[in-house]
């Protein structure tokens, strides 16, 4: 089984494809938490891959929490596959904590944290991409193989990046307060749909955010007519959402 977390796509993208070339199942676990299928228990002797996105060098706290609940032993050969924009610091020694991975894999793909910096020129995401699809290959064989192997592109200062500012974005980056919507917006509640924490309702036909947030931007970066803002940050900005087949 493959569990993965994924806002805009990059995450869900890599676990699909991991699951495929491997004969495994790929599941989310926003779906699963939804489904009441959690906690899970692993059969003997079966893989698991941890699939995630990188927020802020570390992995976000839904998955956490997920990862915590599931159940297995030392039969079960885990692995991790994160996406990050640049670099993926100490993530994957964060999520060792909880679950001891035999092994670890980081994947570039393009930037979708658009409350930071603007959205990847196409020729960039075309690259990243063509360069992660390259990489699967070898990531794959390592899995069907049940190598013991960290590839991870950490970065500079990844101690640092994965300690305090991980620990500063967790605690004060996680809000709702920021999000708002424009006049393009049509009331098609996709945000609703797409948020992983149902933490959006419609009220009066608009968007209300309450309650907690893991910043995926699904709700910003999925939204049809690019009604919905953060903040000054996001005006002006690009959006992102991977499909297979655009690169």
């Amino acid at each position: 089984m493959i569990f993965y977390f994924s806002g805009t796509g990059n995450s869900k993208w890599i676990a699909k494809e991991i699951a495929e070339k491997t004969g495994d199942i790929a599941e989310s676990i926003v779906d699963m938490n939804r489904n009441g299928r959690v906690p899970y228990k692993a059969e003997t002797g079966e893989t698991l891959g941890f699939v995630f996105p990188v927020y802020a060098w570390g992995p976000p706290l839904i998955f956490m929490e997920f990862a915590s609940k599931v159940i297995f032993d030392e039969s079960n050969y885990l692995f991790g596959a994160c996406t990050c924009g640049g670099s993926a610091g100490n993530a994957m020694e964060i999520l060792s904590k909880i679950v001891p991975l035999s092994s670890g894999f980081s994947f570039v793909m393009p930037n979708s944290y658009i409350i930071g910096s603007d959205v990847d020129t196409a020729k960039e995401a075309a690259q990243k991409v063509k360069e992660a699809r390259e990489k699967l290959p070898s990531v794959i064989r390592a899995i069907k193989e049940k190598k013991k192997i960290m590839d991870i592109k950490k970065g500079s200062l990844a101690g640092i990046k994965s300690s305090l500012v991980c620990n500063v974005f967790n605690k004060y980056a996680t809000k709702t307060d920021d999000f708002f919507v424009t006049e393009k917006c049509v009331s098609c509640g996709n945000c609703v749909s797409v948020c992983p924490l149902g933490s959006i309702s419609l009220v009066e036909g608009k968007p209300k955010w309450e309650g907690h947030c893991t910043k995926c931007l699904a709700c910003i970066n999925r939204c049809p007519e690019e009604a919905i803002q953060s903040g000054k940050a996001t005006a002006g900005r690009g959006r992102y959402y991977f499909e297979k087949g655009t690169y």
